[in-house]
């Protein structure tokens, strides 16, 4: 690489140094949730991070944090409404299962029973 094309480098890189005041700083912070940067602390293996995505994208457009401790927060909301998700879908289809099988026995007449007479 030549001279010329080495100082234009080191002049670009001094252009891009990031956020400097603290709402783009801010702004940027959010970027990294709304991406997903954080979904690999919220997901576990067999969940979609691009549903993960959609899920906090939804609180974020809703509740628009607009400081460090705002997006902090959200953060928070976001993690326990999505363990609670998670949580309880499992649950409740087991509930269902257990159900279908109190169901499923109970529709069979008992051998030691006597009908019912009308």
């Amino acid at each position: 690489m030549s001279e010329a094309a080495l100082a234009a480098k080191r002049a670009n890189a001094k252009k891009c140094t990031g956020p400097k005041t603290r709402e783009s700083k801010f702004k940027a912070c959010l970027n990294a949730l709304k991406q997903g940067l954080y979904s690999h602390t919220f997901i576990i293996k067999t969940e979609d991070a691009g549903v993960f995505e959609n899920f906090s994208k939804a609180y974020i457009d809703e509740f628009k944090p607009e400081t460090p401790s705002e997006l902090e927060l959200l953060k928070q909301l976001i993690s326990a409404a999505w363990r609670h998700t998670r949580v309880a879908e499992p649950i409740q289809l087991r509930i269902d299962q257990a159900i279908d099988t109190v169901l499923a026995k109970s529709s069979t007449p008992c051998q030691h029973k006597k009908p019912m007479q009308t």
